[in-house]
Order: C-alpha cells, then sequence, then structure tokens
C-alpha cells in the first residue's frame, strides 16, 4: 500500500506539469531585462523560455503582437487547476484553496530560480541556429520525497483510511512547497539546439509546438 500510494502521488503530479507545457503552445515572454526595440533571435528566443519556464510578462516588448500578460496568467492558472485536480481526486473530496494556491506558488517560485543561457551558433539575415542552457528543476525527485515524506508521517497509524487522507494530503503538499523552496535549478543544466526563422520581420521557433516541447522536456528530470 505504502509503495502503491507513493507512486500514484508522484506520478499525479508529474502528469500536471506536463499538462500546463502541453495546453499552452503558444508565445511567451521574458523575466525583467531591457530589450532592443528591434530584438534579435537570441534575444527572443531567451524571452520564450522565460515566460514559458517562470510565467513571466515583464519584457512584453520583446514580443511585439504576442498577448503575454493574457499567457503569463493562463500558465498560472493552469497550474493552479490541475493541481487542484490532482489533489482533490486523491483527496476524494476539495482541498484548501490556500494550500493549492501555496503549491502552485513555490512550483513558480523555483521555476523563477531556473537559469537560462542562448547563445547565436550560426545564422543570417532570415535564420539563425540557436543554443539553449536551461538548468533543471527536478520534480520527479521533489514529488517522490514529498509523497514518502507524508506516507511516513502517518505510517504510524496503520493503513490508510478516509480518516487519515485529508492529513495525508495536507503533509504532502507542505512537504512539495519545501522541496521547492530547496530546490536549486541551477545544479544540473541541459542543452538543446533550435532553428529560428524571420517572419514578417519577427523571430520565432521554425515549429513553436516543437519548441516548446523540447524546452518542457529540458527544464525537468
Amino acid at each position: 500500500m505504502r509503495k502503491v500510494l507513493t507512486l500514484c502521488l508522484s506520478l499525479l503530479f508529474l502528469a500536471g506539469c506536463s499538462a500546463v507545457w502541453a495546453k499552452n503552445p503558444v508565445f511567451l515572454v521574458g523575466c525583467s531585462a531591457v530589450w532592443a526595440k528591434n530584438p534579435d533571435a537570441a534575444q527572443v528566443g531567451e524571452a520564450l523560455c522565460r515566460l514559458y519556464v517562470q510565467g513571466d510578462s515583464d519584457t512584453a516588448q520583446t514580443l511585439k503582437d504576442w498577448d503575454t500578460e493574457t499567457i503569463s496568467l493562463s500558465l498560472r492558472d493552469d497550474l493552479y487547476q490541475q493541481i487542484c485536480l490532482n489533489l482533490s481526486e486523491l483527496s476524494g473530496g476539495p482541498v484548501d484553496d490556500t494550500l493549492l494556491e501555496q503549491v502552485a506558488e513555490a512550483n513558480l517560485e523555483a521555476r523563477c530560480r531556473i537559469p537560462v543561457e542562448v547563445e547565436l551558433l550560426d545564422g543570417d539575415k532570415e535564420r539563425a541556429e540557436l543554443k539553449f542552457t536551461v538548468g533543471v528543476l527536478d520534480i520527479s525527485g521533489i514529488d517522490e520525497k514529498a509523497a514518502r515524506s507524508a506516507l511516513a508521517s502517518i505510517e504510524q497509524n496503520g493503513e490508510i483510511s478516509e480518516d487519515t487522507m485529508a492529513e495525508l494530503i495536507n503533509n504532502y503538499a507542505q512537504a512539495l512547497i519545501s522541496g521547492f523552496a530547496a530546490a536549486d535549478p541551477s545544479a544540473d543544466q541541459n542543452v538543446f539546439q533550435f532553428t529560428f526563422i524571420k517572419k514578417d520581420g519577427a523571430w520565432l521557433p521554425e515549429d513553436l509546438n516543437c519548441f516548446i516541447e523540447k524546452l518542457g522536456q529540458s527544464i525537468r528530470k
């Protein structure tokens, strides 16, 4: 029972994070930087990474004509809703809204610490090959540790029952919050390359959906 429940907790949270990436194959923006009026391919690439990774829309001028504020809010809302769905399904009932918000915010704060570097490898006026180096957030490890901690906190009561499920969910959420707070996304890095093209005077990924998928895979173990 203990092993099975640990896997359920872990897989549910990972599924939620994956759903957030998959649901928003749209444009994003960077994090608290000042860009030129006509950003180059590397600047646009970094802005895209930082919006999807961090949900930040402070540099909307980098991605002209993209509704970055709406996208940022949508990403945050989707993350909250997915966490709410997963924990509610697991508990068999509603979960405290404040606790859900704390888990979502802890996740976002951890992602804001993920470093992003973009380097132009080759290119011309219409095409650019970019190298992306991004930090890694060990969501799987954080989740598994939180699940095991939550189970250990109530295992003295024997089999998990309806009475202990609420306590289990609360302990699990608190352990997730602590895990995200302690995470060091700069400890490991992943590298990938992607082609950007210039279309209607603006740089964008050659295949936006593929770029977002690669980014989502790169920032987590």
